[in-house]
């Protein structure tokens, strides 16, 4: 009788761990954190549930000033650890960093003129920058045999196939207020269309490692206006250096 007794002790103990383990699964998947948003001058904070999946879904009412960025065409998007920033368009971006978007697109204009270019940026973004066709650093990445081919990842048959990416501290973008090396003051740009046009995104300033390792490891993850993912959206890449695009 003891020994029964035992037992069904042992399997009440058992089912109630068994219960708390799943419940606390489901608040694991189900969480609700909260991300920062800027825009316009203005800083909000959005609560999102998450699901096991690493999907988000916001949780609660959307601030009526961030509804709808789908709508601008040129929507410009900086994303960093612990804020996103949306812009109307590359020029309030460029201006917000206090840099110079006039020289950027004067040098794409003069793209036969290399006398602002460093040819050896080539090198680096062959052995060192990554762009991967699966999430969390997998599948195949993108080969580039000169710059040019970044203007239009269909030439090199990535063009919409992005999904992760690595790159280096010599291409993180100086964030507002910081004091910048002018020789690494470099940006790297992500564009819906090709030849640098439609929506973008940066994510230089993005660490996914403790080892100074910048990028993303999940594009379908971000989302550039809060609805909308970048998985599979990318057509072209400019890397730009003291205002001077090195690609055009």
């Amino acid at each position: 009788m003891k020994k029964i007794s035992y037992l069904f002790i042992a399997l009440f103990i058992v089912s109630c761990s068994n219960e708390n383990q799943t419940t606390e699964s489901i608040l694991e998947e189900n969480q609700i954190f909260k991300e920062r948003f800027y825009f316009k001058g203005n800083f909000y904070e959005i609560e999102f549930t998450k699901d096991s999946e690493g999907n988000t879904e916001p949780y609660g009412e959307i601030p009526i000033a961030l509804q709808g960025l789908e709508k601008f065409p040129e929507l410009a998007t900086v994303f960093e650890n612990d804020t996103t920033y949306f812009f109307e368009d590359e020029s309030e971006k460029f201006t917000f960093y206090g840099d110079d978007y006039e020289a950027l697109i004067e040098s794409r204009k003069k793209s036969y003129e290399p006398t602002q270019k460093n040819p050896a940026i080539l090198g680096e973004v062959q052995a060192k920058m990554k762009f991967y066709h699966d999430s969390y650093f997998n599948g195949n990445t993108m080969n580039i045999n000169s710059l040019d081919d970044l203007i239009n990842l269909t030439s090199i048959n990535f063009n919409d196939k992005a999904s992760s990416c690595q790159m280096p501290r010599s291409f993180v973008m100086p964030g507002p207020g910081n004091i910048s090396n002018p020789l690494l003051d470099r940006r790297v740009i992500m564009y819906e269309h090709a030849n640098f046009s439609g929506k973008s995104i940066e994510i230089s300033n993005y660490t996914v490692t403790p080892f100074q390792t910048y990028g993303h490891e999940r594009f379908k993850s971000l989302s550039s206006a809060l609805f909308s993912n970048w998985n599979d959206k990318i057509s072209s890449i400019d890397i730009v250096v003291n205002n001077i695009s090195q690609v055009r």
